[in-house]
């Protein structure tokens, strides 16, 4: 046998032991961000054989379909608003063994993401699904780092606190198994953790009852506690995110989601019945008299930027009223809307 039968022998027992991935991208109102996202992926140290993409967004555009084509990506549109739908749509198209969701704004930290994400699936039969953490671009301002520290929501880190934060979460429980890189834990039904899935969390298809189930980004994981599947925490893979990189851009997304949504205040995860709790409903109610009264999230600000060891953190003060005043603002504008409506009639 030649040298090149060979090399060319072990590539294809390689590739027969290594499951085959599927990256479900979901596409809102970031297309701008696709390419960077794409070619993270294109750059995976990863049979490109065994990996395939799907683009699954609201509606159709040229822009899209030409970046799909440049990454051979396939292109799906989802009439519904919902990201579960849309995340079940991209699911269910695929027969890959492992299914990993991921934002068109978030982009795979390293080259051996995929290697790194697998291999709980691989050396651990019991394991449904990995999730990692979103970890700082090191050409990242201060606001942007102290975003990624609360995973991206700082309405969802007054809420729902360690719960919704990757970094933080698996300390809810205890760990029942570790490997090279992951630890698995055995989550509690009634308390899953609150991990959106387009932060690049993984799924084994053959795992799930249905294609996602649920009614937002974190329902897959959720499914997954209740039906007693274990979890894995792999640390060191990372996603990155395009947080918004100053105030002043935080405040015009916050000003988007906060016309955008039904009852004008930022959209918040509650996917179980624990999380729609007495408690976090009024910590939600809580939120703008919390941002209103500044002391108290200048204070948490000084608070977390000694808890992280980094004064990023003290951007948290900032963030918080300035949220709670444009929350305020919106509900006078719809009261105002109201008013003048009924006046008119």
């Amino acid at each position: 046998m030649t040298g090149r039968h060979v090399i060319t022998h072990c590539v294809r027992t390689e590739m027969e032991d290594l499951p085959t991935v599927a990256f479900v991208v979901l596409v809102v109102q970031d297309a701008d961000k696709l390419i960077g996202c794409l070619e993270t992926i294109a750059r995976q140290e990863y049979p490109e054989k065994l990996v395939k993409t799907i683009l699954v967004g609201s509606r159709s555009r040229g822009g899209e379909v030409e970046v799909a084509r440049r990454f051979g990506a396939a292109v799906m549109t989802c009439d519904q608003e919902d990201a579960s739908a849309r995340i079940n749509l991209g699911i269910g198209k695929t027969n890959s063994d492992i299914v990993f969701v991921i934002g068109a704004d978030g982009s795979l930290s390293r080259t051996d993401w995929i290697r790194l994400m697998i291999r709980p699936f691989i050396e651990r039969a019991e394991v449904a699904g990995v999730f990692t953490q979103m970890i700082e671009v090191p050409t990242e301002g201060a606001f942007a780092r102290y975003l990624c520290r609360i995973n991206g929501d700082l309405f969802a880190w007054f809420v729902h606190g360690d719960n919704a934060n990757p970094r933080y979460c698996r300390g809810i429980t205890k760990a029942t198994g570790r490997g090279e890189g992951y630890v698995i834990h055995s989550y509690h039904a009634t308390r899953p953790p609150l991990i959106a899935a387009d932060h690049g969390v993984g799924l084994r298809r053959s795992a799930l009852p249905g294609a996602g189930g649920g009614n937002g980004t974190e329902a897959p994981l959720i499914q997954l506690v209740k039906a007693g599947q274990s979890v894995v925490f792999v640390p060191g893979a990372g996603i990155h995110h395009q947080n918004a990189d100053g105030l002043w851009m935080f405040v015009k997304e916050c000003h988007m989601l906060l016309r955008a949504s039904p009852d004008g205040q930022p959209v918040c995860v509650e996917q179980h019945p624990s999380h729609r709790s007495l408690w976090r409903r009024s910590r939600k109610r809580l939120f703008m008299i919390y941002g209103l009264s500044a002391a108290l999230p200048l204070l948490d600000g000084v608070w977390l930027s000694l808890f992280e060891r980094n004064a990023c953190m003290l951007w948290h003060g900032p963030a918080a009223i300035a949220m709670s005043w444009l929350m305020l603002l919106e509900r006078a504008r719809r009261l105002a809307a109201g008013v003048a409506t009924r006046g008119g009639r």
